[in-house]
């Protein structure tokens, strides 16, 4: 199911996890990478494995994002353990033995279930011992009688006293003071009976998964109001940064679809810029790319031009590099729909027409963000909201093949043009309440 994502890495190899459940597995999880997972279309997400160090960690506010816009998430095994227990009062359900140490505070530390592994190339293999891996096993080597409460105790001390990096348990045996014989005869039990806590609460957490997309119950309903911080904002605009073009920028091409006759003229001329040939001629200079723009726009006074530039959020460079992006695009090396969105918002602000659509954008957001988990929870069908989008929204009845439609719309997908639709379709109900409480400020 491709749209239940589960993030993960050295807890579970992938291809035993497929065999537990066919879902899109991804590789452990950064900064951004479940904003990116709900703005795909998943239903449910899964964070088992993360990233720790070097790059970004898994924010706090996407899994708030995510679980506010109808998304089940589960936490298990590494990182999602540590976000679940962090995360379980908004809804976010933690699985597994770590989860509950982590919720129930017997263990706090990063540290704990931080360890060392080979690149995605060689599978994620785990290099160094977690610490909840030596703690579960020695809980099962008191249970079974092997060793006493004491001994174990002061193994876990030896091993806590190793950095994540470099704990094995040939380094813990080693630096551990113990008889002889409980020595030989605690090493050789651990070839067969050392358990991998980890591995263990990963499967647990696919096969809870499982069960989800078995008797699904529908969008996940959260009992909070998700707020757009500043910081919020600002973390989409760099993860939307990669394609070249802003979450509100789309929003803002949303809002130009809905003209139908003028979104087709700056769809055909972004179309045209991006297919055109070259014939290898000089673009024309600069200064004469701006006289013509202003020509043609009737913009020769001095004070209207400024007052059009500052109304497009254009200062007179960033006009002569769209103008020049114009000119030149067909040198451009990859033709896809992030470079055709960037086109289109190009034409947009020279079309003179981004400070209108960005108004209907930020109107738009900020219904959305209300709306929250109430808009998730609405069941309605996709192809019945693209029909009512096209009827109500654009008058004109909607395209029999759901793909004439989208590249009508020129959007990258039908994912797209259902979130698009659907939406519309919701938003134009003006059912949804105004939350006045319950609000979270990470």
């Amino acid at each position: 199911m491709n749209d239940f994502v589960v993030f993960l890495g050295p807890s579970l190899p992938r291809d035993e996890a497929a065999a537990i459940a066919a879902f899109d597995y991804r590789p452990p999880a950064a900064q951004g990478d479940i904003y990116r997972a709900v703005r795909g279309g998943a239903r449910a997400i899964g964070l088992v494995d993360g990233h720790f160090e070097g790059v970004p960690a898994v924010w706090h506010k996407e899994i708030l994002h995510a679980l506010s816009r109808g998304v089940h998430v589960f936490g298990a095994s590494s990182m999602g353990a540590l976000r679940a227990a962090e995360l379980a009062p908004y809804g976010m359900r933690g699985v597994g033995r770590i989860a509950e140490w982590y919720a129930a505070g017997a263990i706090d530390a990063d540290d704990e279930v931080a360890l060392v592994h080979a690149p995605a190339e060689m599978g994620h293999v785990a290099l160094s011992l977690p610490l909840v891996n030596v703690r579960a096993t020695l809980d099962e080597a008191v249970e079974t009688a092997l060793i006493d409460a004491g001994t174990a105790g002061h193994i876990l001390q030896v091993a806590r006293g190793f950095h994540f990096k470099q704990r094995s348990w040939k380094a813990v045996l080693g630096a551990v003071e113990l008889p002889e014989k409980t020595a030989r005869t605690f090493g050789a039990w651990l070839h067969t009976h050392a358990v991998d806590q980890k591995r263990l609460d990963a499967e647990a957490l696919i096969a809870a998964m499982a069960d989800l997309a078995r008797d699904w119950p529908g969008p996940h309903r959260a009992d909070f109001a998700f707020e757009p911080t500043d910081a919020w904002l600002a973390g989409v605009e760099y993860f939307e940064a990669a394609s070249g073009v802003s979450h509100f920028d789309r929003r803002v091409i949303d809002a130009a679809r809905r003209d139908v006759a003028r979104f087709e003229l700056i769809l055909a001329r972004a179309a045209a810029a991006l297919l055109a040939g070259g014939d290898g001629a000089a673009p024309p200079p600069r200064a004469r790319r701006l006289d013509r723009f202003r020509l043609e726009r009737g913009l020769t006074d001095r004070a209207a031009y400024q007052a059009w530039l500052g109304d497009n959020e254009l200062d007179e460079a960033g006009l002569g590099r769209l103008l020049a992006a114009r000119d030149a695009v067909a040198s451009l090396a990859g033709r896809d729909g992030a470079a055709l969105e960037a086109a289109l918002i190009g034409e947009i602000k020279l079309d003179g027409i981004y400070a209108p659509l960005a108004e209907q954008a930020r109107q738009k957001e900020a219904r959305l963000n209300q709306a929250g988990a109430e808009l998730a929870a609405h069941d309605i069908a996709p192809r019945r909201a693209v029909e009512w989008y096209f009827e109500q929204k654009l008058g004109r009845p909607a395209p029999d093949d759901l793909e004439d439609a989208r590249r009508m719309l020129a959007l990258p997908d039908i994912e797209s043009l259902y979130e698009m639709a659907m939406e519309e379709y919701l938003l134009s109900s003006g059912s949804f309440p105004t939350f006045a409480s319950h609000l979270y400020r990470p």
